[in-house]
């Protein structure tokens, strides 16, 4: 089976007519010796030292490079921001003068608040709300200060018997004794 296989090894051989698919000429390896000997390569350069330093060289080294970096050292062109905010802070308080001036003439429509002006409900609700704050005797003196309180200020109409109840119930029967007493 393997000699009809047109794909082989040795088919290919005999198509292309080469053993190997990289070949050299002959004598290739030995001339390249002969194009890149070291030899070759050294005669090419100066027999002479290029690394020569002249003549006192060393001695005046730091002079010559402190006198080119001072010579060198050029102030640079500085903005100066003071004038730049002197010239800012005349705007600034004419703006703000002008802005002043403009809340207070513009602002006409504040009404001023008082006791007398809150409606009953309202302190009603303040008071609901911060009552653990405040003493049933401290509620009573703000209520009788200076009013005679009548029997129709409060409105017991909208109590319910059930309402009552509940309140016996859950309240402590000695505290309601001791009311009575």
């Amino acid at each position: 089976m393997e000699d009809n296989i047109k794909n082989s090894e040795t088919y290919l051989k005999s198509v292309i007519g080469k053993e190997n698919g990289f070949s050299i000429p002959k004598d290739y390896l030995e001339s390249i010796e002969q194009q890149f000997s070291i030899k070759k390569i050294d005669n090419q350069f100066n027999k002479e030292n290029s690394f020569k330093v002249p003549e006192n060289y060393f001695d005046n080294l730091e002079e010559t490079i402190l006198s080119n970096v001072v010579s060198e050292k050029k102030r640079g062109n500085v903005i100066s921001l003071q004038k730049r905010i002197y010239k800012i802070i005349p705007a600034g308080i004419a703006a703000s003068i002008i802005l002043f001036i403009s809340i207070f003439y513009f602002n006409t429509n504040s009404a001023k608040v008082s006791f007398d002006s809150l409606a009953k409900n309202d302190i009603e609700t303040w008071i609901i709300d911060n009552s653990t704050f405040f003493t049933s005797e401290e509620i009573a003196t703000f209520i009788i200060d200076g009013d005679e309180v009548n029997i129709d200020d409060f409105s017991y109409a909208n109590l319910e018997n059930e309402a009552i109840e509940d309140y016996i119930i859950y309240n402590e029967n000695t505290s309601l004794l001791n009311e009575i007493n």
